[in-house]
């Protein structure tokens, strides 16, 4: 799970000028910088970032178990979502499609964070 910084990373591709944020790996429970999954590298060496659509994410069983269709947030394991119970939907970033019952794992998921 990675989390939006401050700062802003410009490039050029194909003539067109692009700005999106830089990120790091999540690290606090609840975040609401939450950004989206790390989704491998682009041919130029560059991080891909899922923010919208599906993926697979890694998950802990901090928040208590997790059955499909749970919200998801960040949670205090650098990397992992965990369920979410509150109402604050600032911190909600993703959607479970599997279970995930205890430990750590993987699971699919709707990313909502774009």
């Amino acid at each position: 799970v990675l989390v939006s910084t401050d700062e802003l990373c410009d490039w050029v591709k194909d003539d067109v000028n692009i700005t999106l944020p830089k990120c790091e790996i999540s690290t606090k429970k609840e975040d609401k910088r939450v950004y989206g999954v790390y989704g491998g590298h682009d041919d130029d060496g560059d991080i891909q970032v899922l923010s919208l659509g599906t993926g697979l994410i890694l998950v802990t069983d901090e928040g208590g178990a997790i059955e499909i269709g749970d919200m998801l947030c960040t949670s205090s394991i650098p990397g992992y979502a965990m369920k979410y119970t509150s109402t604050d939907l600032s911190v909600v970033g993703f959607k479970a499609r599997q279970e995930h019952k205890s430990g750590k794992g993987k699971i699919a998921c709707t990313i909502i964070s774009g």
